[in-house]
């Protein structure tokens, strides 16, 4: 199982395939790291209406998921290295306005310039929150080969609530970090992305923590977990330059957009809905970190959908989210609920939701009958069953409307 790509120009195609080639890795891996560097790129400058005017930037947080020696940390150092290479000149820029305003007499220097930043990898919380603050629109992109090292700093520098604050950046919640002998930091949106692997046999141990499980923190990650099929045979060909020149020229492009809102076209949103509500429906009868999923999922489907239409359009951003883009990000989203029950069985196999299958009574039966599908044949299906057509009327059989789990899944 893995992510269709035929809807990039045919460019792209060509570099997701190359770098699948030459890594030796599943397609998916080059996809997904593309979407990351392009939502990276975008921040939240491009935001997407969904049908209630909730305002989503396109911020992901992706965890690829393969063995050491799988070629995902080089196919990712590969699609991040523009967003590097953007980094590396802001900081040169940055360090001759520092030194004129040095030079300059101290009464009249003002304020000292300010050192955008757009990828980080070692940092402490303070220097976090203080770079998203200093970002603002442009979004801040944690990208680590080895996302344990992340996991592994989450509360080393002291109990102070960090993983809410990371919950709540995800959900583009107002996030106020005050810290003794320092000025606070308040970012009213934050825009957070995260992007890197992580090795199977070491998923329990890092994302299997009880503070993690309950507040739906792996939840809020699209694990990447497609099948390692490695090649027997050495690939002698390299990437071409001119993949990298024409992909750094998308990149700038992306980082050179403008602020802009980008709402649903009528088919688009006939398509969410849909999802959505098969999503709901489940959710009824979902325990646990099933039900946290589902919720996420309602939410990542419409900046997947985003992104797919950015990058159909070859980075030129359009007003509406076209039918055939949300058609895309459902079905991407429907692989990646596979591959996060796939992940969740090695995080946590006893955990009860997650493998356990939830069995049905007769009145538990008919009810998801009668709730599923309103418009069945009530003859056919009493006829096939062997039960009387009574017993499928609403009437009889008191059906309670879906649980809506609000939680942190909706973004104000």
């Amino acid at each position: 199982m893995t992510l269709y790509f035929g809807f990039l120009p045919n460019y792209l195609q060509e570099i997701v395939q190359k770098l699948a080639d030459v890594y030796q890795i599943d397609s998916a891996y080059s996809l997904t790291g593309l979407f990351a560097a392009a939502a990276a790129s975008q921040g939240d400058r491009y935001q997407i209406i969904d049908p209630k005017g909730y305002r989503n930037a396109p911020a992901l947080w992706l965890c690829q998921v393969g063995i050491s020696g799988y070629g995902k940390s080089e196919c990712g150092a590969w699609l991040m290295d523009p967003l590097l290479e953007r980094d590396e000149k802001w900081h040169m820029d940055y360090k001759r306005e520092y030194g004129h305003w040095l030079a300059m007499d101290a009464k009249e220097r003002g304020e000292p310039p300010i050192e955008p930043k757009l990828v980080l990898n070692d940092y402490t919380p303070e220097a976090l929150f203080d770079a998203m603050e200093k970002a603002g629109v442009y979004g801040i992109l944690l990208y680590r080969d080895e996302l344990t090292g992340w996991l592994k700093d989450i509360g080393r520098y002291g109990k102070s609530g960090e993983v809410e604050q990371y919950l709540s950046a995800w959900s583009q919640k107002a996030v106020r970090v005050t810290r003794l002998g320092r000025d606070d930091n308040f970012i009213k949106r934050p825009c957070f992305n995260v992007f890197g692997g992580i090795q199977p046999d070491i998923m329990r141990e890092h994302l299997g923590k009880d503070d993690l499980i309950a507040n739906g923190f792996n939840a809020r990650l699209l694990f990447v977990f497609a099948d390692e099929n490695f090649s027997l045979n050495y690939f002698r060909e390299c990437i071409p330059d001119s993949m990298k020149v024409a992909y750094k020229s998308l990149i700038d492009r992306l980082l050179q957009t403008a602020c802009m809102e980008v709402k649903f076209s009528s088919a688009a949103e006939r398509s969410f809905l849909a999802y959505w509500e098969d999503l709901q429906r489940r959710k009824v009868y979902a325990r646990n970190m099933c039900r946290l999923l589902y919720s996420k999922l309602q939410i990542y489907v419409e900046k997947w959908a985003g992104l797919v239409e950015l990058l159909a359009n070859d980075g030129t951003p359009f007003a509406e989210i076209g039918g055939n883009s949300m058609d895309i990000a459902v079905a991407h989203m429907r692989v990646f609920e596979e591959w996060a029950l796939k992940a969740y069985s090695i995080i946590y196999p006893d955990y009860n939701g997650v493998n356990s299958k939830t069995l049905l009574n007769k009145t538990d039966t008919l009810e998801q009958l009668i709730r599923n599908y309103p418009d069945m044949n009530k003859n056919l299906v009493s006829k096939g069953l062997g039960i009387s057509r009574s017993l499928l009327s609403p009437s009889r059989n008191k059906v309670v409307p879906p649980e809506v789990n609000t939680g942190n899944g909706v973004i104000n």
